[in-house]
């Protein structure tokens, strides 16, 4: 069986990406490292540059991952300020940001998978849905603080509302972690 070691704090992703890289044979090692998050619109190089810290910190292949949260009558905002949101206004101020708006929303989730001295490999996925009227139940993990308010497209639920295997059957961060894993199953080793 390969193994790959994330870099990640928090919970909830690492054990949404294990089960996920599972499936491929990959096992998954977590490190909880802070790492520098570079500022900018782009998630992809947020989490390119996240992947070559954590080499470099780790000294070893690691893979990050970052996700944004996407209103798209607010023109794809919050995005990769995602956190900062939730930070500032919570839930009830993303509810409030949808209220009279047409409720579209979107998750983006980027892996990068680096190596000291490489540039990093990244992968993607998206899922589309909406923001209901009002907020589900807490999420499954509580770092996963988007969940009551996303309902992927053709679901009636939220994700909080959803098992861990329903959401993942559809969720951003599983389709961007299942490309990652068709790629690195066919990779030569690398040393972790």
């Amino acid at each position: 069986m390969k193994r790959v070691t994330f870099a990640t704090s928090n919970g909830g992703k690492f054990s949404e990406a294990s089960a996920v890289l599972k499936r491929f044979g990959i096992s998954v090692v977590q490190k909880a490292i802070e790492l520098e998050e570079l500022q900018s619109d782009s998630i992809a190089k947020i989490a390119s540059a996240k992947a070559i810290h954590a080499a470099k910190i780790l000294r070893a292949p690691v893979v990050v991952e970052d996700t944004g949260f996407f209103l798209d009558s607010w023109g794809n905002f919050p995005g990769p300020y995602s956190k900062w949101v939730m930070q500032t206004i919570g839930l009830d101020g993303v509810l409030k940001m949808a209220a009279g708006t047409n409720r579209k929303a979107h998750f983006e989730t980027v892996v990068a998978f680096a190596e000291q001295g490489r540039k990093p490999r990244v992968f993607a996925g998206r899922t589309d849905g909406r923001v209901p009227l009002s907020k589900g139940p807490a999420a499954h993990h509580e770092k996963l603080a988007y969940d009551p308010v996303f309902i992927p497209a053709g679901g009636k639920k939220a994700y909080s509302q959803m098992s861990v295997a329903a959401k993942l059957a559809n969720s951003s961060r599983s389709k961007a972690f299942a490309a990652f894993a068709r790629w690195y199953s066919k990779s030569k080793p690398v040393k972790n």
